[in-house]
């Protein structure tokens, strides 16, 4: 077979491979498929045969759609997702594709526990390095769309970790990501790479492979290196003796490379490999052949000594100048660094490690020995088989492709397991699904991003998953019948019960609600945190039971440490010591006995902060904490965190919020503030604790007197600037009683700190808590942002709260900072001189009364209006007919919108023209859009039926003087006639008034309302100078305080009608929604999907309204809900009529997006269409 040389690459394509001559054979098969198409790819190869470099011509292909015509590139068009297991592999994965992609300027970033990366780091980045558990958050969270949606490729490496514990998450994210990919019908590209496996037709399928043009399986002979392998069986029964037997053979084997090559042993825990490393030490010098390692005098004998004098481990000072060592994940990293080193530069022999080597650092060796299969897992609390992958990986080790022809792989185990290594080594073990010990978090976070409504969408989800496909395969060993298989060729029915089963578990840990009847979930605040902070239902079982509003922090540190999380913690031996001293010395007294494991986890998480001159071995125990759950502690708090303060828990919030910032910054609450400075020296941190001198009391000090405190003069202005870097606030409050159980409050927020970027970055967040008279309660709380570009401004926060009667003496704010300890602003509101508005009378109730016919009116022409479209009045006109129709009193009609109030104003206008044809009647309605259409549905009414003459003002002054001259039915908005009537002295037909209709009156409390409360002044003024009654009738919604508004506006208590607002000719049902997500963006995309579901749900046949915030919304919404259409059964389903229909319509049309909806049913308004695109719209919508 031909090797594609570097040079036929495409042009841009060949800088990412310098130093390559040619590709090898599997890269060269693959050039075209990885290259030059947009084909999905599983590649199966062994380890070490070059599947990064086919990740990379993907990448490439990528970056090469990109390309502008001057060469540069587009790079904030697409990123490209990279998923590796392990942290150790994505660090390397990060290092090799920065330097080859370098010269085309693009970012490569690595998002691991231990990394984060924030917002604008995530954006300025193309290509990103992760594991599956932090993907798998980011897509969880709905709202991160925003960047998500630029993501054109994803690469999963090692996908045959399917069969592992981790392999649910990998299942997850691809059944997610096909699922998006159908929902948006954006092109998104998946690369499967995975070591070589037999049903590797079955993960190609999965990844929704076309076996055709991209399914590529590589065996063995393709390995770069050929691998020999050795499998020795034990059969000796007794453990001690079986043990040496190993040791003998391990030696023996040892003794054929020794001074030749170098051996990697892999042992299975960490004390092994001391013992082990020993053991063969002790066995050369009895033989004396120690001499075969290193001979006297050479280069490495001193490199050794030397180096050795240098461990911090004991074990490893005393095997290293025998040219022997060892590697775990226990030692220091400068130990394993240093060992790694020197392995590398082939001073070391003989490494004996654990098998996080094998996984993390690239290290080959000529010859991998592999002693004992058995490792313990504490899960299982036994010892267990090791996994078919470990084994792969380690043998992957064997052989370095620069220096050896071949590489030699020695397993030893028991006999009884011989077979079975020998069938999984030669790839007949297939790779199955593990899915289901995690269906129920993993249904819980679909249900919370959206994407799963019911149990029918959650049984089409699992459709997308592994386990379904495994499932069709092999039936049986899932545990499906043949005969259930016949009936249920489609799994309809298993699927069902999978899902039912994973529901009931999450309802019962309040997880998600979960209506058996219709099968609907509904997401509750526990699933959305138990989602996003990545946590099993087991632990928020815990939780839920545990967390009781009056807990200590001894007891919440209980309840944190018995998260399942922490299940597998043990107490060693060795570590006891150091936990007793430990123990001595933390600030929170710990209940349990030394030997629990929540004894270790609870001081630990706090270890990890204090900066103790702590012990050599709790420096490592705290790191196994930390490697255990790197940043868990920190979530897991999170979580408690979120939990107590949705449930306004106002003590134990305080508790967990400063638990969360010691366990961030690694101090205890009653250290000085100051130590979160990491630049201030450790001495001068130590003299301020050592001064007993409360922290508040330094902001009245100059930095002299500072100096002067610590007696450290030189420091005061280093001491007095950081004090004032320290993110103090000052609050001040305005109160505004709303009802008599609602409160407004304004909260004006002003900096009483310096910003530094260096230390509060691009943004400080903060939590207002409002609090009852007793702590007890929170009875508000929001997340609060400050940006460094608005540092210096004051911001207004304001929010409502409800009051209680008997009115308590005041409340608390509290404004505390999600990051900093001891950093909080506290604020008593009193209410001791806060007025609350009296009671409000009750509305007016709707009689039962018999509906009047049209006849009522008792005038032919006027009847004729009403006769086609309706025989009888509804019930409201007909309780207010009698007093606008029969009487000349000024009336007030509040009532719900639709209820018809625009007819009780034309009962007003046919009342003015029975008594004075020739009358003059003002309509003001507050919108420019409503005055159009009244004035459209009046001129057929009035004019050409009555020949009264009906105009709209147009805001043009003398324009509107002439047409008030002429007009009977004036229709204007408040600020067109604000301009008229202001020299109403001069204007006659100002003053020629009879009736004066305001519609919408609530709008007085709007933006635009001090000039409709001038108009209804000045009218009523008017009306008293000229002394001729002008008559005024005033529509509005239902109001609280109607009384006040018909007695401004001289309506009797007889003559006002306020009814109730549920008081609907058609019922109406609310359903509330709330969404907590302060960024406006992220929160309107993650509205995208329940929007749909709502209305598939009340009204999937009749019309529909969408009301948004902006105009760019209208379009983006209107896009949203037909792409989630277009992934459903039905396409058009909201289109009621044949498309050729629509032609004409559409032809009137200039927008395109607008025409695009349309022909799909769905149509936008806003101001920014043309008269004539409105008219469109409006008339297809109405039209149905």
């Amino acid at each position: 077979q031909q090797l594609v040389s570097v040079e036929k690459l495409p042009k841009y394509a060949q800088a990412g491979f310098e130093g390559f001559k040619t590709l090898n054979r599997i890269q060269s098969k693959l050039y075209r498929a990885a290259l030059e198409s947009d084909e999905n790819l599983l590649l199966c190869a062994p380890t070490g045969a070059g599947k990064t470099n086919v990740a990379l011509m993907c990448m490439l292909r990528e970056i090469g759609k990109h390309i502008n015509i001057d060469g540069t590139i587009n790079v904030d068009d697409f990123k490209i997702i990279y998923i590796a297991p392990m942290r150790s592999l994505v660090q390397e994965m990060v290092g090799s594709f920065g330097k080859r992609l370098a010269t085309y300027g693009i970012n490569v970033a690595e998002l691991t526990g231990d990394h984060q990366l924030c917002k604008e780091e995530i954006s300025a980045t193309q290509i990103i390095v992760c594991t599956p558990e932090k993907w798998d958050i980011i897509t969880r969270k709905g709202g991160e769309r925003t960047y998500t949606q630029l993501v054109r490729l994803v690469i999963l490496d090692e996908i045959h970790l399917l069969h592992d514990d981790r392999g649910p998450v990998l299942e997850s994210l691809v059944a997610r990501a096909i699922r998006n990919i159908e929902m948006t019908q954006e092109d998104v590209r998946l690369v499967g790479l995975s070591a070589t496996l037999p049903n590797y037709e079955d993960v190609a399928t999965f990844l929704r492979v076309d076996p055709a043009k991209g399914l590529f399986y590589f065996d063995n002979s393709f390995r770069p290196v050929p691998l020999e392998q050795t499998y020795v069986g034990i059969t000796e029964k007794k453990a001690i003796k079986r043990f040496q037997i190993m040791n003998e053979i391990v030696y023996e084997k040892i003794m054929e490379h020794a001074g030749k090559n170098q051996v990697l042993v892999f042992v299975h825990s960490r004390k092994e490999t001391g013992k082990t490393a020993r053991a063969i030490r002790d066995m050369c010098l009895e033989k004396d052949t120690l001499g075969l390692f290193l001979r006297e005098g050479s280069a490495s004998t001193e490199v050794l000594r030397t180096e050795a004098e240098q461990c911090k481990n004991l074990e490893l000072k005393d095997l290293l100048p025998y040219g022997f060592a060892i590697h775990h994940a226990g030692m220091t990293r400068v130990d394993r660094t240093l060992v790694e080193d020197l392995f590398a530069d082939k001073h070391i022999q003989v490494l004996v490690s654990t098998a996080t080597l094998a996984w993390g650092v690239n290290l080959p060796a000529h010859t991998v020995i592999i002693k004992g299969t058995q490792v313990y897992s504490p899960e299982k609390g036994r010892w267990t088989e090791l996994g078919a992958l470990d084994i792969l990986q380690m043998l992957g080790r064997a052989g370095r492709p620069q220096y050896d022809t071949k590489g030699e792989g020695i397993l030893i185990t028991s006999h009884g397991e011989l077979q079975y290594y020998l069938s999984l080594l030669n790839q007949q073990l297939p790779i199955e699904s593990q899915m289901v010990s995690k269906l129920p978090d993993m249904l819980n976070a679909e249900t919370v991003l959206g994407n799963v409504q019911n149990a029918k969408d959650a049984v089409n989800w699992l459709g997308y998953t592994y386990l379904y496909i495994r499932m069709l395969r092999s039936p049986t060993l899932y545990g499906i019948s043949h005969d259930d298989l016949k009936g249920d060729p489609l799994l309809d029915q298993r699927r069902l019960d999978l899902v039912h089963t994973a529901a009931l578990m999450l309802d019962k840990n309040n997880l998600v609600k979960y209506d058996k009847k219709t099968g609907n979930f509904q997401v509750t605040e526990l699933g959305r945190i138990a989602s996003h902070y990545y946590i099993t239902n087991e632990t928020m079982q815990t939780y839920n039971q545990l967390l009781k509003p009056t807990l200590s922090e001894i007891e919440l540190f209980r309840v944190f440490s018995l998260s399942s999380e922490f299940r597998n913690i043990t107490v060693r031996e060795e570590e006891k010591l150091e936990l007793q001293k430990l123990l001595e010395r933390v600030p929170i007294p710990v209940k349990e006995s030394i030997e629990e494991p929540s004894a270790k986890v609870s001081p630990a998480c706090t270890l990890e902060g204090t900066s103790l001159p702590v012990l050599r071995g709790a420096v490592i125990l705290g790191r196994e904490l930390h490697s255990l759950s790197p940043q868990s502690a920190g979530r897991l708090m999170r979580a408690i965190f979120e939990i107590v303060l949705n449930r306004g828990w106002a003590q134990l919030t305080d508790k967990t919020l400063n638990l969360c910032k010691m366990i961030d910054k690694r101090m205890w609450q009653s250290m000085c503030p100051l130590r979160q400075f990491k630049k201030l020296p450790e001495e001068v941190v130590k003299k301020i604790e050592k001064k007993n001198f409360p922290f508040e009391r330094l902001y009245d000090l100059n930095h002299n007197e500072i100096g002067e405190l610590i007696r450290m003069p030189k420091m005061g202005k280093t001491i007095h600037k950081y004090v004032h870097l320290f993110p103090k606030l000052e609050l001040s409050v305005h109160l505004q009683p709303i009802t008599r159980s609602t409160l407004k409050v304004e909260l004006t927020i002003a900096p009483d700190f310096q910003w530094d970027e260096k230390v509060h970055g691009s943004s400080e967040a903060f939590w207002i808590l409002v609090e009852d008279v007793d702590s007890e309660v929170i009875l508000h709380h929001e997340y609060f942002l400050r940006k460094a570009k608005y540092a210096q401004d004051e911001h207004l926060v304001t929010f409502f709260v409800p009051v209680f009667e008997p009115l308590p003496p005041q409340y608390f704010i509290r404004v505390v900072s999600d990051r900093w300890l001891s950093c909080e602003t506290q604020l008593p509101v009193s209410f001791r001189h806060l007025i609350l508005p009296e009671k409000y009378p009750p509305p007016t109730e709707l009689l039962d009364l018999q509906p009047l016919p049209v006849s009522a009116l008792r005038n032919s022409a006027f009847e004729s209006l009403y006769q086609d479209k309706f025989p009888f009045f509804n019930p409201i006109q007909t309780q207010v007919f009698n007093t606008v129709y029969n009487s000349d009193d000024n009336v007030f009609v509040g009532a719900p919108t639709g209820s018809g109030k625009t007819i009780c104003a034309e009962f007003a206008i046919l009342r003015m023209l029975l008594q004075n044809s020739e009358g003059r009647c003002v309509y003001i309605t507050p919108m420019e859009a409503l005055a159009e259409q009244v004035f459209l549905d009046w001129y057929e009414k009035f004019q050409e039926r009555l020949n009264k003459k009906v105009v709209l003002l147009t805001g043009e002054t003398s324009t509107d003087l002439k047409l008030l001259g002429k007009g009977n039915i004036i229709i204007s908005t408040p600020e067109k006639w604000d301009i008229l009537s202001r020299r109403w002295k001069q204007r006659k037909n100002v003053q020629n008034v009879n009736l004066f209709i305001v519609d919408e009156v609530h709008l007085i409390g709007g933006e635009n309302g001090p000039v409709l409360e001038v108009i209804c002044s000045r009218m009523r003024y008017i009306s008293s100078q000229i002394e001729r009654p002008i008559r005024i009738v005033a529509l509005s919604s239902s109001l609280s305080n109607a009384k006040d508004v018909a007695h401004w506006l001289g309506c009797s208590a007889t003559s006002t009608f306020n009814f109730h607002p549920n008081v609907r000719p058609v019922p109406l049902e609310l359903h509330i929604q709330g969404f907590n997500i302060s960024h406006t963006q992220t929160r309107l995309l993650s509205m995208a999907k329940p929007v749909y579901h709502a209305i598939m749900k009340h009204s999937p046949k009749k019309p529909v309204i969408v009301f948004v915030p902006s105009r760019k919304q209208t379009r983006l919404t209107a896009i949203n809900i037909l792409t989630t259409c277009a992934s459903d059964v039905q396409r058009q389903r909201f289109l009621h009529c044949a498309e050729k229909d629509l032609v004409p319509y559409l032809d009137k049309l200039n927008d395109n997006t607008l025409k695009e909806t349309l022909v799909n049913g769905v149509g936008y308004l806003h101001e920014g269409l043309t008269a004539m695109e409105r008219r469109v719209v409006e008339q297809l919508f109405s039209s149905g």
